[in-house]
């Protein structure tokens, strides 16, 4: 729920959740939230698999541009956010908490 929040109140593109849900994280997979926060579409999950497997074949991942994280960081390329904060205020509006 923090991450579908997130998403608009941020107006972020979407977001990727790295989730095993309750699996062991040998199971880890990933969730694709819409710019709305919403879970993708059948139609949309398609194209990422298609683009996925379009990336992991040998013609493409000498095309696919890498970064190393600390080197995305001095450039701005990464924000990082605690969406705990703004999320936990939104919950209180809406719940009365002392009850």
């Amino acid at each position: 729920p923090v991450v579908s929040f997130t998403v608009p109140a941020t107006r972020a593109a979407g977001a990727i959740i790295i989730t095993a849900s309750h699996n062991p994280s040998s199971w880890n997979g990933f969730k694709y939230k819409s710019q709305e926060g919403a879970s993708a579409s059948n139609e949309i999950i398609s194209q990422i698999e298609k683009n996925i497997y379009q990336l992991t074949t040998d013609s493409y991942q000498l095309s696919v541009k890498r970064l190393a994280l600390d080197k995305a960081l001095k450039r701005g390329l990464i924000n990082y956010l605690d969406p705990s904060p703004p999320y936990f205020r939104h919950l209180a509006e809406l719940i009365n908490i002392e009850e």
